[in-house]
């Protein structure tokens, strides 16, 4: 075990019960750490193994971890990769994996084909705290066997978290009569098996299937969608069925949605709060420009978050003509180029529109503002300009001024106060005409945002999203959410 893995706290102890002779001896530093840490859990209770140049030691040292305690209550949490023919593994820590996995709270397995066949008296053992569950079959095969038992989840409720990526499992296994908090099943080489792991798990309030080019994707009137208040929608297909548009949060992952499908899903009544951005995104599969667009209720109730758009598509007056409600829209959030540019060429009317935040690099030059138009929101009450990235942006009061006024139609006996958030400003921002007030604030970091009601509704998108935080996603007037 390495020095830095060494829980500092366990190290004071150790020390404090040795004296000078004994801190001199190995021996009796070895026995006084072995006999403390084994009671510690940061010794037991987050393990960790992969068959990347394991040696014997290494293995000893996991069961011996594996085994400190015994207790049913003791639980553990285990991250275990063996992706070839390890026979160390196998002959010297699945045996005992198998006598303690009842005590297992967290599993994350990823396995092989060639290693599959091993761990399938794993799979068959009884473990009845298991509440997360992530097994992921690497470059799996039609081939490859079944399994007709997952650690008999079907006889408890505590399974809560699941994902299964390529696991074949059998027509046999008994269905889970429980509902689990969320479902992601991902089989991309075996896309004939996700209907299999559907069945295992008929009901879920968080469902992500996904398949290669949407083959075998069940249709939503042979899943059980009453329990689903979080949908992931990968085939526009979906989006035909009244089963799925109301459910309450929608996530959309697909380049470019249609016009149709996209009102089909905008939720219909009350008003709204909605962000259109684009982003830098970088993966595995692509790099580049992408989009990204929320549509909230006030209330937030209900989500629509679409992800992964074409950089083009998300800017385009087709796009922002479907998913802007203009007659219910309260706050929006968008970056300055190229959406908010899109917006006032398209010379939008906003009437209820009270917030509007951007994103901001610079603001527009002198030469460029006539051709960009303006829309008009006659009931705005506030702008925020934040700055839309880490480097430092700095405007002068003159730019800003001919920015709001030729880029902003609103009432003039109530002009709106302008935030400036991360935003450094030149020149005296006091005699500013045609807004209220100038606020400087400083950036807040991702996980803030007020008032009340904006954190909650915030909050909400990304909890059950899981999305990358927008930092100028934020609200700065109580009313505006």
């Amino acid at each position: 075990m390495s020095s830095f893995s060494i829980p500092a706290d366990v190290i004071q102890c150790v020390f404090d019960c040795l004296d000078l002779t004994n801190i001199c001896s190995c021996a009796h530093v070895s026995r006084y750490w072995r006999k403390l840490a084994r009671a510690y859990p940061t010794f037991w209770q987050t393990l960790f193994l992969t068959d990347d140049s394991l040696s014997l030691g290494e293995a000893a040292f996991f069961v011996d971890q594996l085994c400190a305690r015994s207790e049913p209550d003791s639980t553990f949490s285990l991250f275990l990769r063996c992706t070839s023919f390890c026979p160390i593994i196998f002959d010297h820590v699945l045996p005992h994996l198998c006598a303690n996995i009842h005590r297992a709270k967290e599993l994350s397995l990823v396995l092989t084909p060639s290693s599959l066949n091993a761990f399938l008296p794993l799979f068959s053992h009884h473990a009845p705290y298991l509440s997360i569950l992530r097994v992921m079959i690497h470059e799996a095969t039609v081939s490859m066997p079944r399994l007709n038992a997952l650690f008999q989840c079907h006889t408890s409720s505590a399974l809560r978290r699941v994902l299964l990526f390529d696991l074949a499992l059998s027509d046999d296994i008994p269905p889970l009569s429980h509902t689990v908090d969320a479902l992601q099943g991902v089989y991309i080489r075996i896309p004939a098996e996700l209907p299999r792991a559907l069945k295992w798990i008929p009901r879920c309030r968080r469902l992500d299937p996904l398949t290669i080019n949407g083959l075998f994707l069940p249709r939503p009137s042979f899943l059980i969608l009453n329990s689903v208040s979080s949908l992931v929608v990968y085939d526009e297909d979906w989006l035909t069925f009244s089963r799925t548009v109301h459910i309450p949060t929608l996530i959309i992952r697909y380049s470019n949605p249609s016009p149709h499908g996209v009102r089909s899903i905008v939720p219909i009544d009350g008003p709204i709060c909605a962000c259109v951005i684009s982003t830098q995104h970088s993966d595995s599969s692509s790099s580049g420009n992408c989009g990204q667009a929320a549509v909230v209720t006030q209330d937030g109730k209900d989500i629509r978050y679409f992800d992964y758009l074409d950089a083009e598509y998300t800017s385009s007056p087709t796009f922002l003509t479907a998913i802007l409600p203009a007659s219910r829209l309260v706050t929006l959030a968008v970056s300055l180029e190229p959406v908010f540019r899109c917006l006032c060429e398209m010379k939008n009317s906003f009437p209820s529109l009270r917030m509007l935040i951007l994103g901001i690099y610079a603001l527009p030059s002198e030469e460029d503002l006539p051709s960009w138009g303006h829309i008009e929101c006659l009931r705005l009450s506030a702008v925020t300009l934040q700055r839309d990235g880490i480097l430092p942006v700095c405007i002068s009061a003159t730019s800003m001024e001919r920015f709001v006024t030729r880029t902003l139609v609103y009432t003039g006996t109530s002009a709106p106060r302008v935030v400036l958030r991360g935003v450094h400003i030149t020149g005296e921002a006091r005699d500013i005409s045609g807004v209220s007030s100038v606020v400087l604030r400083g950036v807040r970091p991702w996980f803030a945002c007020t008032p009340e009601d904006s954190q909650r509704e915030t909050s909400a998108v990304e909890s059950v999203l899981n999305l990358p935080r927008m930092p100028w996603l934020e609200s700065d007037e109580p009313t505006a959410w």
